[in-house]
């Protein structure tokens, strides 16, 4: 698990992945298998980050989780049009590990077990 405090420097180390995933000839869900985002953020809101996910060739295969302390119609809204695979509020933060997961499954990466063994 990686954290960032900005949008930028998330982008920036998604695209550094990225590049070591392509360059191994591996697919991206060997190095990461889901990005969680919060929507405010300095620098790249989760939004466009998310956005940009989505339009990259490679890295759209990742689910996106946006996280945010209120989703509302209209965030929610614009979450579904840059394409995030899901969002949750701050208040439900106990099921963000559980939803995180199903995406993971949803996608077809694997088991917890599975992910673990390719990471080595």
């Amino acid at each position: 698990m990686e954290a960032f405090t900005n949008g930028k420097d998330a982008w920036n180390r998604l695209e550094a992945i990225r590049r070591k995933s392509e360059e191994a000839g591996q697919p991206i869900e060997n190095y990461l298998q889901v990005v969680v985002s919060d929507i405010e953020m300095p620098q790249m809101d989760g939004h466009n980050l998310c956005k940009r996910i989505k339009e990259d060739t490679v890295l759209r295969r990742l689910p996106v989780l946006l996280f945010s302390s209120l989703i509302t119609d209209k965030l929610r809204h614009k979450g579904d049009s840059v394409g995030a695979d899901d969002q949750i509020s701050k208040p439900e933060v106990t099921h963000l590990a559980q939803r995180a997961l199903s995406l993971i499954k949803a996608k077809g990466f694997g088991s917890l077990e599975e992910l673990a063994a390719r990471a080595q």
